[in-house]
């Protein structure tokens, strides 16, 4: 549910919600053709193994499929700020901009998500977003920035592998999240 007021009160509490449900909420899933393996909140055994303090759940030293099944919502949420939003500076970030590189970065990489964002605004694509991206993104057109952001981001869906298999999923999630950022925008 698109809600301007909730959004206001708390964007990263709004935007990790959608991210979350958006990565299968707490369904436990372990997809062969799924290179990050083991997920549960949208954390993978590949992401976790490289946070292995954080998420070794169950405390036997390993992070393995047991963690990711018992992962708690609120582990995933604080991993997502630390990991994924405050390396993208999404409470810095105009609101146009905010959740679209957010969601990119938890589903198609932090580099790739600035350098879509940099290359959608016309700053140097080199993947860090510094005080030149944030002034040039907070001077762009918010409706051309969205749409050719959202335009990058599903060309870079194309271009990735298993898009045979998860594209259309990949797909949705980009014209919703573009979606919801434009109904935020026009409230």
């Amino acid at each position: 549910m698109t809600s301007p007021a909730l959004y206001r009160a708390d964007p990263f509490a709004w935007m990790v919600d959608r991210v979350l449900t958006h990565e299968g909420g707490p369904r436990f899933t372990m997809d062969p053709r799924d290179p990050g393996g083991a997920t549960r909140w949208g954390i993978s055994l590949s992401f976790a193994r490289y946070q292995a303090a954080r998420f070794d759940i169950d405390g036997d030293g390993d992070v393995d499929p047991d963690d990711i099944r018992i992962l708690p919502k609120d582990d995933a949420v604080l991993a997502y700020r630390d990991c994924f939003f405050d390396p993208v500076r999404g409470a810095d970030l105009p609101a146009w901009a905010a959740y679209p590189t957010f969601d990119m970065a938890v589903n198609q990489g932090i580099r790739a998500a600035a350098r879509t964002l940099q290359r959608t605004i016309g700053a140097t694509a080199d993947g860090v977003i510094g005080p030149r991206t944030l002034s040039y993104a907070a001077a762009m057109d918010p409706v051309l920035g969205l749409s050719d952001f959202t335009a990058r981001r599903a060309k870079k869906y194309a271009e990735t592998r298993n898009f045979d298999r998860f594209g259309l999923g990949w797909m949705r999630r980009a014209i919703d999240v573009h979606d919801t950022t434009a109904a935020i925008l026009s409230a």
